[in-house]
């Protein structure tokens, strides 16, 4: 494993660990059958306390991104097979990371009503906390593909390739035999 390899499964470990912190509020209010208004209202108070957060925990968020990417980019320039498939699905599942981030997460804390708002906001509120879950669980799909596809890749690249039995039997075991240039190439009858 290479430096650059070691740098983005840094930040994408990282990344995948900081969006993991939300699945205690996250999963009440997604993934079970009932919503309950305490699991909302847990769910507000977490989020509204994340939103008066201090501007350096988003950019510690956006530096790991941008560490993350710029070690793909690094390792796209050796472009081989195994870099366009996995380095460029690593690209396109980090920018689909990003993108959510700054376009679902960011717009829906700017939607977030206040604590004070109580019950009337109740609808909105469900609106907004279900898009954050379901915005958290694409970044942690998409982190998760990330990881993984490193280590295919890094499977790929250490792992020899292999003759498969058919081919294996049509090749010839013993090289050919170059012709002699004395030799006529078709054999002629004289009279």
């Amino acid at each position: 494993m290479g430096i650059r390899t070691g740098v983005l499964l840094f930040a994408s470990s990282f990344l995948l660990g900081a969006f993991f912190t939300h699945w205690s509020v996250d999963y009440k209010t997604l993934w079970t059958s009932k919503l309950l208004d305490s699991s909302v209202k847990s769910a507000h108070i977490y989020y509204h306390d994340l939103v008066r957060a201090p501007a350096w925990v988003s950019l510690i968020l956006y530096g790991v991104s941008v560490l993350g990417l710029g070690s793909t980019l690094a390792k796209m320039v050796e472009m081989n097979q195994s870099t366009l498939l996995f380095d460029g699905a690593s690209l396109f599942l980090q920018l689909t990371t990003l993108a959510t981030y700054h376009f679902d997460i960011r717009n829906a804390f700017d939607l977030l009503p206040p604590l004070s708002a109580g019950s009337a906001a109740s609808a909105a509120l469900v609106g907004v906390l279900k898009e954050l879950a379901s915005a958290h669980t694409i970044i942690a799909v998409a982190l998760t593909g990330v990881i993984g596809l490193q280590a295919g890749q890094f499977y790929a690249d250490k792992v020899p390739p292999t003759v498969p039995q058919s081919t294996a039997s049509s090749v010839p075991t013993s090289p050919v035999q170059p012709s002699t240039p004395n030799m006529p190439s078709s054999p002629r009858k004289r009279k």
